[in-house]
């Protein structure tokens, strides 16, 4: 038998804050990217629609790689 001991299955705390800050940078750029702040903007149908699909996907994303 080897006397090498086996890794840690899973992953490591440091990894896990990393991916936790950067989860959290990616929720930010989501809001600069939209232009949540900015509501003097007047949006026709169709791109209102577009953000509003794309605000939900990026939003998912971040808060379910937060999650994992």
């Amino acid at each position: 038998m080897s006397d090498t001991k086996p890794g840690r299955p899973g992953k490591s705390r440091i990894r896990s804050i990393i991916w936790l800050m950067v989860s959290i940078v990616g929720l930010w750029a989501g809001f600069f990217i939209l232009n949540i702040g900015d509501k003097t903007i007047e949006l026709g149908g169709g791109e209102k629609a577009l953000r509003i699909v794309f605000a939900v996907v990026w939003f998912l994303f971040w808060i379910g790689a937060m999650v994992y």
